[in-house]
């Protein structure tokens, strides 16, 4: 029972993330992830809203987890930006550009969005860059500067991925990792990551 909801909230990420919000239907899902019909109100009795919140929440624990493996295999915060330009890039290639992020999707919808899921998808972003400024503050950067970077980092990550999803080229991150290089070599002391 838990893994037709699992199979059915992964489905929906991936084809939110793909098509948007409201491209996307129950129908699209259960036929997607091969789940029987008569599931979906059982497991979503709160209707489409309610898959979309575990959406955000799944989207969030997967990019929240890729900062988390980043700054463990990183020494500088150069590492830390540049990796995660990278391991982007190395999905959206790998996915023969079609990987796209649920959340981003639907915040290009907000304003048609149910408020409890526009909430969702605005805190999400607020919480991806406080994640990125915790790491850059281990290195030694002061907390205004690295909130503002973390920020500047989550909009550069964004926008690469919808340009390399429609120029189907993964340019966008190379570029995004410059930028991150430059940035954390201009802005940031060396210091011990702990």
């Amino acid at each position: 029972m838990g893994d037709t909801r699992e199979r059915m909230i992964e489905g929906g990420r991936e084809l939110i993330g793909r098509n948007g919000f409201r491209a996307t239907s129950f129908r699209d899902i259960w036929e997607y992830t091969g789940t029987p019909r008569g599931s979906v109100y059982f497991h979503f009795p709160g209707g489409k809203d309610e898959l979309a919140l575990e959406v955000v929440a799944r989207q969030s624990a997967i990019w929240l987890a890729l900062v988390e493996k980043t700054a463990d295999r990183a020494t500088t915060p150069a590492e830390f930006l540049a990796g995660m330009a990278t391991g982007l890039g190395i999905a959206m290639a790998r996915s023969e550009y079609t990987l796209g992020c649920a959340i981003s999707a639907m915040a290009v919808e907000s304003p048609a969005l149910a408020e409890p899921i526009r909430l969702a998808v605005g805190e999400f972003y607020g919480t991806w860059a406080g994640s990125v400024a915790v790491h850059l503050r281990r290195y030694g950067m002061d907390a205004d500067h690295a909130e503002g970077l973390g920020d500047t980092v989550i909009t550069h990550l964004v926008g690469a991925l919808a340009v390399a999803k429609a120029q189907r080229d993964c340019s966008s991150f190379d570029q995004a990792r410059a930028v991150f290089e430059e940035l954390a070599a201009s802005s940031s002391p060396q210091g011990a990551h702990r």
